[in-house]
């Protein structure tokens, strides 16, 4: 079994940013997971830019959904798996769920996805390196579309 590494902080603070870094400096052949849905012009430019970012040599899985079979997958073939984001894919998971009133069924449904994740990273042969949102932590930053915008 290899290490977990969380990297946390506040929306916007670079820690996706850092992970990457970490993960090209100690990874050797580096899987990255992206859960993240393009729902809207937002979410586009932040997604192409963390495209942009990571080097060619990567090999990018997409996950929006069950993302422990992503981890088993790239842990065959990969030491350093960087998965971005916990909180987006929490997200996910949750308004993928049929309108229920019951939360102990969702609570226990989301528990279940989510222990399938840390179970798949605890078992990998892999370094997995989770990053999630302090949400509540600073404030959101101008969003990217905005700042675009004002670009032209």
């Amino acid at each position: 079994m290899a290490e977990i590494i969380l990297v946390t902080g506040g929306a916007r603070s670079g820690k996706s940013k850092f992970a990457e870094n970490y993960a090209e400096r100690y990874g050797n052949k580096i899987a990255y997971i992206a859960t993240a849905r393009i729902l809207d012009e937002e979410m586009r430019f932040r997604v192409e830019m963390h495209q942009q970012r990571r080097p060619a040599g990567w090999h990018t899985f997409e996950a929006p959904d069950n993302a422990h079979t992503a981890i088993n997958e790239a842990s065959s073939d990969h030491d350093m798996i960087l998965f971005d984001c916990i909180t987006i894919y929490l997200s996910n998971i949750i308004f993928s769920l049929p309108e229920l009133d019951d939360e102990k069924e969702i609570y226990k449904i989301v528990q279940d996805k989510i222990s399938r994740l840390i179970d798949s990273a605890r078992k990998s042969r892999s370094t997995v390196i989770f990053v999630t949102n302090e949400v509540g932590c600073g404030i959101v930053p101008v969003s990217y579309t905005h700042l675009r915008a004002h670009e032209t």
